[in-house]
């Protein structure tokens, strides 16, 4: 922009922030300081905007500007046209267009007791050796370099941290084009233990080879001495093959339930249906129907169902079929993340809670031997309180469940290293839920405090979108205009409007003598 005189007045939009009218010599030296945003205006509301300012604004004459590198998914300018501003597009390209970025993160235990660090690496010139180093608390963890796999292509890498429980800190990569996304933040906090109730005498220990300890602290107690206290501290409650379900644990069901606990149902090889319906309908869409005695195989996983989440990372094709020799028709199907062989749901999930077709019993079927319960009930355990995960992403308004309780004039808050910001909360009986909304705009470490205490650390990044490279050029004027030829034309008009303006000021001037001159001599 170094086209513009500095007594230019100008006014600059940007995707968030609104700069002048001012002189350019004021503005110029603002703009510099201008941080990532992930939040868009839609081209038609800059030109709106534009429009309105531009009459008796001293603008740059009826024109306004439109600098974007004009991504994909950018809001299409509708009405490009208009009598009293002319509005001329201009692309900003890369000169580096192979931009590289770290597409994604994940965290493993190793067999020594360490941790693993699996690192995705996206975009790059093909075989280009990028340097890549893990960084935490101003320590160099870890640095190697790998080539760039190219366009639309992911290679993966891995890092050994250290048994440490918690740990946060960033990826960096170094790349010569886009800088923003050169930058991925993760933490690995120690989690707290999640808390699973499991009312029903014992059928086999399935359910106790899954909800282990440090992860989780799971109880199980009969129907007939039931504490239940104990329901409203628990984040995830299973009914494990009862026959009927009583008024006075439905109402506590429902309760624990609006309070936002999880539940799990499992019914018996006999059931009392109305009691079973009347919980289903009180917490959920599902509905359950009369046994059918039929063998039948459970082979369909719905990998892309929210249980299963990054749990299968290739399609699932060779593994050991279980069966069921007897079960409760489940509707609709469509929330099914299990199927038998005849599409009928064999598990359904969905809002917090889960329902089985069959019950788990050896003598049923073998679903309780198969490798397939691990995963679900471990994802039905990991799902019924959201912990800050490895990391969060800007845009999505992610939720984050806090195993504490605050004083009715408390609140947490997000103290980041330029800011802080206090997001959405609200308190549960045994858990506080946060949701992180688009107010907050800088990627980076986040800790998550209250007036006296840091409680963990949450690592926030930017969407992966803007990294992609995928430009509509149909945003984009024909004639490919360049930045410094469209303000090169535009201050040469300037100046010739300048010049008549003094043109005619002088003619009016001599005018003025000329009858002042004749008017004295008479």
């Amino acid at each position: 922009m170094s086209g513009l005189a500095d007594d230019q007045i100008v006014e600059v939009i940007t995707n968030d922030r609104q700069f002048g009218p001012d002189q350019w010599k004021n503005l110029k030296i603002k703009l510099p300081g201008l941080r990532w945003t992930t939040k868009k205006r839609s081209l038609d509301e800059v030109a709106l905007r534009a429009r309105s300012r531009n009459s008796n604004s001293g603008t740059l004459y009826g024109r306004a500007l439109l600098l974007s590198d004009f991504q994909e998914g950018l809001p299409e300018l509708l009405e490009e046209k208009s009598d009293s501003l002319e509005l001329i597009s201009v692309a900003l390209r890369p000169e580096d267009k192979k931009n590289a970025w770290v597409d994604s993160l994940a965290v493993r235990p190793s067999s020594d007791n360490t941790l693993l660090l699996d690192i995705w690496i996206a975009g790059g010139k093909q075989g280009e050796l990028l340097s890549l180093s893990v960084e935490a608390e101003g320590q160099l963890l870890a640095k190697t370099s790998l080539p760039a796999p190219g366009d639309d292509q992911l290679v993966q890498t891995e890092i050994t941290l250290s048994t440490a429980s918690s740990i946060a800190g960033f990826v960096q990569i170094q790349d010569n084009s886009l800088s923003f996304d050169n930058r991925f933040y993760f933490s690995i906090q120690q989690e707290e233990q999640i808390r699973v109730l499991a009312v029903g005498q014992a059928h086999g220990n399935h359910l106790e080879r899954v909800y282990q300890e440090p992860e989780f602290l799971f109880v199980r107690q009969d129907l007939n001495r039931l504490d239940f206290g104990l329901i409203p501290k628990q984040n995830l409650l299973i009914l494990d093959q009862l026959y009927q379900i009583p008024d006075a644990l439905r109402g506590a069901l429902i309760e624990f339930y609006e309070a936002g606990g999880s539940l799990c149902i499992i019914p018996a090889k006999s059931i009392d249906l109305i009691s079973y319906t009347q919980l289903l309908s009180s917490v959920s869409s599902f509905r359950m129907e009369e046994v059918r005695r039929d063998t039948l195989k459970i082979d369909g996983i719905q990998d892309k169902h929210p249980l299963f989440r990054g749990v299968f990372r290739s399609e699932i094709s060779d593994f050991e079929t279980p069966e069921s020799r007897m079960f409760y028709p489940l509707k609709p199907k469509v929330n099914a993340a299990l199927l038998f062989e005849n599409e009928s749901p064999f598990v359904l999930s969905a809002r917090r809670v889960a329902v089985l077709a069959s019950p788990l019993d050896s003598d049923l079927g073998s679903f309780e031997e198969s490798p397939l319960i691990v995963p679900t009930f471990y994802n039905m355990g990991k799902q019924s309180i959201r912990l800050p995960d490895l990391y969060a992403r800007m845009g999505n308004q992610p939720r984050i469940d806090l195993p504490y309780l605050l004083g009715q004039d408390q609140v947490f808050s997000l103290r980041g290293e330029v800011a802080e910001y206090i997001p959405q909360q609200q308190a549960y009986p045994n858990r506080t839920e946060l949701v992180l909304s688009d107010e907050l705009e800088q990627a980076g470490l986040y800790q998550i405090s209250t007036s006296r205490d840091t409680l963990g650390v949450l690592a926030i990044n930017y969407p992966v979108s803007e990294s992609r490279q995928n430009w509509n050029e149909g945003q984009v004027e024909e004639q490919k205009l360049t930045l410094p030829s469209v303000l090169k034309d535009w201050t040469a008009e300037g100046q010739r409007k300048e010049f008549w303006k003094w043109a005619v000021a002088l003619a009016l001037l001599f005018l003025l003598l000329e009858m002042g001159i004749q008017k004295w001599i008479t």
